[in-house]
């Protein structure tokens, strides 16, 4: 049974494509009033995504680049229509993630050129077989450490491993790819990526593995990095030197969560205590 389409002609301008096509694919004959002149290219993105029966009504010079890539993400079979030359390197990599097929096309109008270090990023997690197009030599220390967590089946360690590229990595870099994998030691320890990391890394990365305190430099952590630290790992306060440097709320912060770090407390003004509403501790 058709669907009638119950609406003023006043509103009609106000359809999306989705709205036409989903119209038009049971009712065809209503499409003598659809404001096809009025469709940009996202319009008909959404419309030719639902329906094939007006391919031939399209205007495709209103498509720009990221219209291209998710119409034929969709509909490969367009691929003849499409202009190459606009899809920048966000639509080559939005493109090749779902359809590697078309790296042919990429070749041929040397879109690889175009795709930022961000984009590969990308394209590896989902099409790891279009790792030779890429100049590894561009990925930041970031973009590899996002490579080896999120890839790690893919074994992209052996190609940062190739490219020496573990110099790249900073300390934030080292602390959170270990912090998610931690089979990665052995690579920090060959290039010393302990000695990069400041007390944020450190409290960040002990508070999940605090097996690693014996590479820790405590000298790195300030007051807040403590606190990080001490909410997750209070075992650790007797290495605690900031102390004095903790502000009441700090203070209130610890001892809610860790009861059992009120012995370290040296100040004076009104901290939480649990057994007790609150307690005025001075020197």
């Amino acid at each position: 049974m058709k669907k009638e389409l119950n609406i003023d002609r006043n509103c009609m301008k106000f359809l999306s494509g989705r709205d036409w096509a989903n119209y038009l694919e049971e009712n065809p004959d209503l499409g003598a009033l659809c404001p096809w002149e009025s469709f940009d290219g996202n319009m008909w993105v959404e419309f030719l995504l639902i329906s094939k029966k007006f391919d031939d009504r399209c205007n495709w010079e209103t498509f720009d680049g990221s219209d291209w890539a998710r119409l034929l993400a969709g509909r490969p079979e367009l691929a003849e229509r499409c202009d190459w030359e606009s899809l920048n390197g966000s639509d080559w990599a939005s493109l090749l993630s779902s359809q590697p097929e078309f790296a042919v096309k990429c070749d041929e109008v040397d879109g690889w050129r175009k795709i930022g270090r961000r984009d590969w990023v990308g394209i590896f997690k989902s099409q790891p077989e279009l790792v030779d197009n890429c100049n590894l030599k561009r990925l930041s220390g970031r973009e590899w450490c996002i490579l080896m967590i999120e890839c790690l089946q893919y074994g992209y360690a052996d190609d940062c491993d190739e490219q020496r590229a573990w110099f790249k990595f900073n300390g934030s870099d080292w602390s959170w790819l270990l912090r998610n994998d931690s089979g990665f030691i052995d690579r920090c320890d060959e290039y010393n990526g302990w000695a990069k990391m400041n007390g944020a890394n450190w409290a960040a990365l002990l508070s999940l593995l605090p097996e690693l305190a014996s590479r820790c430099n405590w000298d790195e952590l300030d007051a807040s990095n403590w606190r990080m630290l001490l909410l997750a790992q209070p075992q650790f306060a007797e290495k605690c030197d900031k102390w004095d440097r903790m502000s009441a709320e700090d203070w209130t912060l610890l001892t809610k969560r860790q009861p059992e770090l009120c012995r370290f407390y040296n100040g004076s003004g009104e901290i939480f205590v649990p057994s007790y509403d609150t307690l005025t501790l001075e020197l």
